[in-house]
Formats: C-alpha cells, sequence, structure tokens
C-alpha cells in the first residue's frame, strides 16, 4: 500500500514536493499522489508540487532512445533545483504533444447566412377558385428548377397527392403534386422553363 503519511511528513518538513515516476503522466500515480497531497498537505507546500515521468510515447528498442525517455539522475536532480526556485517541472501529457510550439489558427470566417429566395411575381390566377401550383421550397441552397415534364394535360381531372409534374434542380428530380383535387386548369410553365422556387406553374379549377 502507499504510504501516504510519510510523503505527508516529508512535504511539512521540506515545503516541497517532487514526485519522479517511469510511468506515464496520465492516469498513473504521480497524478494521485499530487492529489492526495493537495487534499491532505496544500497549506504546507511554499510551491507548486513538480512531476517528473517518463516522455509519452511508445517505448523505444534502442538503448540510445530508451535512456532518452526516461527519467534519469540529471532531469532528477534539475527537478530538485525547478521546485526550489519556484519553477516545478510539468509533465507532458500524450495530448499536449505538439502544442507548445504550435501556432494559433486563425479563426475560421463567420458562414455566411443563407437567405431564401424571394419569390418571384406570380402571374395572375386564371379564376377565384384556381388552386395554384408552384415550386416547392426545399433546400435553402437550390433557388430555382427546370420543368422536364408534366404527367398531365389541361382539363385532367387530378386527386389530391397525385404527381402532375416534374421538376430538376442542380441537385435532384422532384415530383410535384397535386394540391387539391380538381381539374387541371392551366399550365403556366411548358417543359423547358426555368422557375423560381415559389413561383407558379399551374393551376387547378376545384
Amino acid at each position: 500500500p502507499l504510504d501516504i503519511d510519510s510523503i505527508v511528513a516529508s512535504v511539512r518538513k521540506t515545503h516541497r514536493l517532487l514526485i519522479v515516476d517511469e510511468a506515464w503522466a496520465m492516469c498513473g500515480l504521480g497524478g494521485e499522489i499530487a492529489q492526495a497531497i493537495n487534499e491532505l498537505a496544500f497549506d504546507e507546500l511554499d510551491a507548486p508540487p513538480g512531476r517528473l515521468h517518463t516522455a509519452p510515447t511508445s517505448h523505444p528498442f534502442a538503448p540510445v532512445l530508451e535512456r532518452a525517455m526516461l527519467v534519469d539522475t540529471a532531469r532528477i536532480a534539475q527537478g530538485v533545483r525547478d521546485v526550489i526556485s519556484g519553477r516545478p517541472p510539468v509533465p507532458d501529457h500524450w495530448y499536449m504533444v505538439g502544442l507548445k510550439s504550435a501556432v494559433p489558427a486563425k479563426p475560421a470566417p463567420a458562414p455566411a447566412k443563407m437567405v431564401p429566395p424571394a419569390p418571384s411575381a406570380q402571374p395572375p390566377v386564371a379564376a377565384s377558385d384556381d388552386e395554384p401550383v408552384t415550386m416547392p421550397f426545399g433546400d435553402l441552397t437550390v433557388s430555382e428548377g427546370t420543368v422536364i415534364k408534366w404527367l398531365k394535360a389541361v382539363g385532367d381531372p387530378v386527386k389530391e397527392g397525385e404527381l402532375i409534374a416534374e421538376i430538376e434542380t442542380d441537385k435532384a428530380v422532384v415530383e410535384i403534386e397535386a394540391p387539391v383535387s380538381g381539374t387541371l386548369a392551366a399550365i403556366d410553365q411548358p417543359v423547358g422553363a426555368v422557375v423560381p422556387m415559389g413561383g407558379r406553374i399551374g393551376g387547378i379549377k376545384r
């Protein structure tokens, strides 16, 4: 078991703490010791605790690389001097690698506000009971569509929800349904016509 009482007694005597751990700093024993001292002997510290850990990288096979990543005597001696001077060593966590010298990225420009296109002026309605058939609004990035097929002719009976035409946008082919039941009274836009979204393409007489 961890003899935390001896560590607390040492902190009360020296008022300093240097933790040396050959494990990674993340989720390791060194962090647990530091937190225990913060809870049990915080007022005894005259400087923040220092921590020395193995570099957060895969363990190499080459001896020269192994010595470079492990905590050695020279690093411990320098860590003691840093703690006494009030500048304790801070461990490099795996998520901090490369961040110290990174240049802060410029904030991305705010996205342009999408404004739905205003419906174009519609041709006059043939009669007061003529229900307009219009180009449907969908994706705000689509502003117009092309009539590619009429599935009904003028004078044909239609039922509400029945397919009466097809339009094509720059993203998809969309089928137009009859908004009401009745008779197709007018085809205002022939095949090939380009119509703004919301624009009238025909009319149905109830």
